[in-house]
């Protein structure tokens, strides 16, 4: 009973936290985000492949780059746990996509679907954090049904 209490509690928080992010989210952004938004995967990357690239291009291929070893998860076999932790790791790495564009984009349009699929994807991780804290509190189904 005391772990379905905390349980509660985290959902309550989880829950309190994204709605306050997705009515923080739907100010306009800064025109120039902290530099921190957007971290390299190394202090040396982007220097030697390209560049002649635009910010923005560097900033994409970075944010590509950690989206691809985020997802390199360790798979357990478990198909609907591997599942979430997988779309979790993708969800972050569109949000890190959108914030570049939020960034360096202009076009109404295309800043409003960025701000969009933060709002949306912020709601997914949510909702895919806390199945799977319920999971961990729970036995694992039996295979093969």
């Amino acid at each position: 009973m005391k772990r379905l209490s905390w349980l509660t509690l985290i959902a309550a928080f989880l829950a309190a936290a994204a709605f306050l992010f997705g009515m923080m989210s739907r100010q306009s952004p800064p025109d120039r985000p902290a530099a921190a938004a957007v971290q390299p995967i190394d202090e040396h990357a982007g220097h030697a492949d390209a560049l002649g690239d635009a910010a923005s291009t560097r900033s994409f291929k970075e944010a590509n780059e950690r989206l691809h070893q985020a997802t390199d998860i360790r798979w357990t076999g478990d198909a609907d746990v591997d599942f979430m932790r997988a779309m979790i790791a993708h969800h972050e790495g569109e949000i890190a996509l959108a914030r570049i564009q939020l960034q360096h984009g202009s076009d109404k349009d295309a800043r409003g679907l960025a701000q969009d699929l933060i709002r949306a994807r912020d709601t997914e991780i949510l909702r895919m954090r806390l199945w799977l804290a319920r999971r961990e509190t729970q036995p694992a189904p039996e295979s093969g049904a």
